[in-house]
């Protein structure tokens, strides 16, 4: 059990040195943009502003469907 473990905790420390590596190159902390204009993209139901982190776009709290009762399709947001 503890050559198990072991095993497990080294292969987890090897895998999160090669995503930090892998994440950024030359740079451990990566590169990431936020602020306004930076990741707009226009909805049916308005703007939707995110960021950028090492080449991914990223959108948080966006509503995509609005549910009036339970076990009834949810319609559009409204803006």
């Amino acid at each position: 059990m503890r050559k198990i473990f072991a095993m497990l905790a080294l292969a987890a420390g090897l895998m999160e040195g090669v995503a930090a590596r892998a994440a950024a190159p030359g740079d451990a902390a990566g590169t990431s943009a936020a602020g306004p204009g930076v990741a707009v993209v226009r909805t049916e139901s308005g703007e939707v502003q995110g960021y950028v982190r090492n080449g991914v776009y990223t959108y948080h709290g966006v509503p995509y469907a609005e549910a009036k009762e339970r076990f009834v399709p949810a319609g559009k947001v409204t803006p």
